[in-house]
């Protein structure tokens, strides 16, 4: 992520750059710099989303997957699967998706054990 993206974040958020530096216990000028780099250390933005009471997903957003799977096995999944933060709902939604995938293997594992 870049310092110019990140600054977007927070200004939608509606938290200045010296309202985060004062969170993070540096100075306005030490977080400017920070700013300036070309990429932003992802240690820094879990101290940011910490210090906003957010998780990560707030600067990396998940987007939904695509699952296929054919009948022969196969699967195909489309999207960003990236999973950054504590959602719940979509950690949930995922899991219950691998269950059902990992039936689906041990199933065709079975079938071709059996021939």
């Amino acid at each position: 992520m870049t310092g110019n993206r990140l600054k977007e974040i927070l200004y939608e958020k509606k938290v200045s750059q010296s309202q985060i530096a004062k969170l993070l216990g540096v100075s306005q000028q030490s977080f400017n710099q920070m700013l300036a780099a070309a990429d932003i250390k992802s240690s820094l933005l879990e101290r940011i989303a910490e210090a906003l009471g957010e998780d990560m997903s707030l600067f990396y957003p998940i987007e939904p997957a695509n699952v296929t799977i054919s009948d022969h096995g196969g699967v195909s999944i489309a999207g960003n699967n990236n999973i950054a933060g504590s959602n719940n709902a979509v950690l949930q939604e995922r899991v219950a998706m691998l269950e059902k995938l990992l039936e689906e293997k041990e199933r065709t594992i079975k079938i071709l054990m059996e021939r």
